[in-house]
């Protein structure tokens, strides 16, 4: 199965370009939605009929960081298929606040490589989505 709605959550604009880049490079037909922090994220999937398929969640960001985001998006419902953690925060605390979600299936590093969506589909598939 492919991954066909992705959305960004990173308040690094040179991020998100990177991410964006990578991304369509390998599934050029992606429909991609973005947001600069939580609270911005939240709003905009209020609105989706839809959940993504994959949420890229930065930790740190202003306003509503990633665990705080999670907070809020795991009381849902409806959500998306897969969350993937990008970070460039080595603290072991991070991890554990973002993992003991179910839904947060890897946690990666900064920037988004092909190789780590690679990896990302995999784990899609292994899931069963």
């Amino acid at each position: 199965m492919t991954i066909k709605t992705i959305m960004i959550i990173d308040d690094s604009e040179a991020d998100q370009f990177i991410a964006r880049k990578a991304i369509l490079k390998l599934w050029p037909s992606a429909q991609l939605l973005k947001a600069y922090n939580g609270e911005e994220a939240l709003k905009t999937l209020e609105k989706e009929e839809t959940q993504p398929d994959l949420i890229i969640l930065d930790i740190n960001m202003p306003v509503m960081n990633g665990p705080e985001f999670l907070e809020e998006y795991t009381k849902q419902t409806q959500q998306a298929k897969m969350v993937v953690i990008l970070t460039s925060s080595e603290l072991q605390s991070d991890m554990e606040t973002t993992q003991k979600h179910e839904i947060v299936k890897a946690c990666i590093p900064r920037p988004l490589r092909e190789t780590d969506l690679q990896k990302i589909q995999m784990l899609y598939e292994e899931t069963g989505h």
